[in-house]
């Protein structure tokens, strides 16, 4: 899942979010997990800022009796996500490999 946040307004607003993923946590872990649910995306000079809670569901299996399951679950969600800068001049660094038309981010936590 991409999400373009380059797009978002400054100031505050609401990102919905909807799409599977492939997981592997191991024996009786679900295999695919559908996750929603909303975030609130606070859009800075510098940096964006994530947050809020998604509803994961998927199907594991029971290690003693090995019956197959429905697992469901929230997830908090705090992610920071800062910009390239040039320190100097401050200015967003457009670092795009050729063909590719998605912003570059770091993102650390």
């Amino acid at each position: 899942m991409k999400l373009d946040l380059e797009r978002t307004a400054k100031g505050k607003s609401s990102l919905e979010i909807a799409g599977q993923f492939s997981i592997d946590f191991g024996g009786g872990g679900p295999g695919t997990v559908t996750v929603e649910g909303h975030l609130t995306v606070t859009n800075l000079e510098s940096r964006f800022l994530l947050s809020g809670t998604l509803q994961a569901r998927g199907e594991a299996q029971c290690g003693r009796c090995l019956r197959n399951y429905d697992l469901s679950y929230e997830v908090p969600v705090e992610i920071v996500v800062l910009r390239d800068l040039d320190l100097r001049t401050e200015r967003v660094l457009a670092r795009r490999q050729s063909g590719d038309d998605e912003p570059a981010f770091s993102v650390r936590h």
